[in-house]
C-alpha cells in the first residue's frame, strides 16, 4: 500500500474541542472531572483556590514565565 493510500484510511486525528462551561468530555470518562474543575479555577480566579497540590499564584507566574509561557 502506497503512504498516499495509508493517508486517506489514517487522516490525522482531529484535536478535541472543549465544552463550552465544562472540562472536555475524557475528563468524565477517566473521573478526573473534579480535579479539573479545580485546575480551571484555579486559572480563571489567579489561584485562589484551597488545594495544597497547586502551587501560590506567583510561584505559578514565576514558572510560567521561566517556561516563557504567557498567562492571559
Amino acid at each position: 500500500m502506497s503512504d498516499a493510500r495509508a493517508v486517506e484510511l489514517y487522516p490525522p486525528a482531529q484535536p478535541r474541542r472543549r465544552r463550552r462551561g465544562g472540562p472536555p468530555r475524557a475528563g468524565g470518562e477517566y473521573g478526573l472531572e473534579a480535579e479539573i474543575d479545580v485546575l480551571l479555577r484555579y486559572l480563571e480566579t489567579q489561584g485562589d483556590v484551597d488545594d495544597d497540590r497547586l502551587p501560590e499564584w506567583d510561584e505559578f507566574q514565576q514558572l510560567a514565565a521561566d517556561y516563557e509561557v504567557r498567562l492571559s
